[in-house]
């Protein structure tokens, strides 16, 4: 009878652990509701396009660096209304091995220039240019559209829609992925 009763108290005990390790694990992946998390090893796929200020970037070249890939226009509102956001997480995050592509889709340099200069975006946020779309129909199938990718090139989370760049939770992946 003894033995029964330990049993039980280490049974309701375990079960308590398990309740209280699970609520950790929900807050830990606390989301928002239209970003998703890509289980598996997913590689970005590649792309090189011109820079606003007249370079180029490759994506494969920013390996070792988790990449904040966002797909953009400045007629679109829920880009416009994501923006804000976007530019206070690259100041808030302020790390070399953080780079946030913001890839702009078919406009004109002086609209894209305007834009730039309107929401005050950081230096740190390297704006690109997809002209013909090559890159976003690869990736995308609505704007604004959002991919974070480790250092190993990965694609970790996918979102669909504005996303608040700045919030706790998205913050507390960027930097989980900048610490790993």
């Amino acid at each position: 009878m003894a033995t029964h009763s330990k049993f039980i108290g280490v049974a309701v005990l375990a079960g308590l652990a398990a309740m209280f390790a699970f609520s950790q694990y929900r807050a830990k992946v606390d989301l928002p509701t239209n970003l998703t998390v890509v289980n598996r090893d997913s590689t970005a796929i590649d792309f090189e396009l011109d820079t606003l200020d007249g370079g180029r970037v490759r994506l494969s070249d920013l390996r070792g660096k988790v990449v904040l890939i966002n797909f953009w226009a400045s007629w679109c509102p829920p880009c416009r209304e994501e923006m804000p956001a976007l530019n206070r997480s690259v100041i808030k995050l302020d790390s070399d091995i953080f780079v946030v592509l913001a890839v702009n889709i078919k406009e004109e340099t002086d609209q894209i220039r305007r834009f730039v200069k309107e929401f005050g975006l950081s230096n740190n946020i390297q704006i690109l240019l997809d002209r013909d779309s090559s890159v976003v129909d690869r990736y995308a199938r609505a704007l604004p559209s959002s991919f974070i990718v480790d250092k190993k090139g990965y694609v970790r989370y996918v979102a669909e829609g504005p996303l608040q760049f700045d919030s706790d939770e998205i913050i507390q992946i960027l930097t989980e992925l900048l610490d790993a």
